[in-house]
C-alpha cells in the first residue's frame, strides 16, 4: 500500500521525466501497459508499475538485499527482444538511480497459463510473469545487468 501511495504522490507532483534509450522501440498500442497498477517481484525484491499516460509508466523498485525503495520513470517499448531473446505482453525501458549512479532498467510482463502459473520462491502462484534488467552495456561490450525473476498481478484501482 506504501508503493501506491508513492506513486500517487509522484504523479501530483509532476515528478515524471521520461526515460531517454534511444535505441529501443517504441511499443504499439496494443502493447500499452494496462491503466490498472501491477505489484510484483520475488522474496527479495518488489516492484509496483502505474501507468499514468499512454506510453508511460512510474515504477516504485525494492530492489534485493536493500532497505532503499527507488522511484522513477519508464516508458512502453516493443517487448520482443527486450531482455535477451524472451518475449512478453508487455515491455517498458527507462534509467533508475542507485548508489548515486544511473542505471538502465528494463521490465518484461507477460501471463503466465493456467496450467503453469508464475510461482515466486516461496512457492506461491500469480498470474503474471516479469522480469527486471536492471544494468548498463558499455562501448566495450561488456554487459553488467542483473536480471531478476518475479511474478505478480494486476491490482484493482
Amino acid at each position: 500500500m506504501r508503493l501506491l501511495l508513492v506513486l500517487g504522490w509522484m504523479a501530483a507532483l509532476g515528478v515524471l521525466a521520461g526515460p531517454g534509450d534511444g535505441d529501443l522501440r517504441p511499443a504499439a498500442v496494443s502493447h500499452d501497459l494496462p491503466l490498472r497498477p501491477f505489484e510484483g517481484g520475488n522474496s527479495d525484491w518488489r516492484i509496483v508499475l502505474k501507468r499514468y499516460g499512454p506510453g508511460e509508466a512510474i515504477f516504485v523498485f525494492e530492489p534485493p538485499g536493500r532497505g532503499d525503495t527507488t522511484t522513477g520513470t519508464l516508458r512502453s517499448v516493443d517487448p520482443d527482444g527486450l531482455i535477451g531473446s524472451m518475449h512478453g505482453e508487455f515491455g517498458l525501458a527507462g534509467t533508475l538511480h542507485v548508489d548515486d549512479r544511473t542505471r538502465s532498467m528494463k521490465v518484461l510482463l507477460a501471463p503466465a497459463t493456467r496450467e503453469i502459473p508464475c510461482r515466486t520462491r516461496t512457492g506461491t502462484a500469480y498470474p503474471q510473469a516479469i522480469l527486471v534488467s536492471v544494468g548498463r552495456s558499455d562501448p566495450h561490450g561488456i554487459d553488467d545487468s542483473r536480471i531478476l525473476y518475479g511474478c505478480g498481478r494486476y491490482l484493482r484501482d
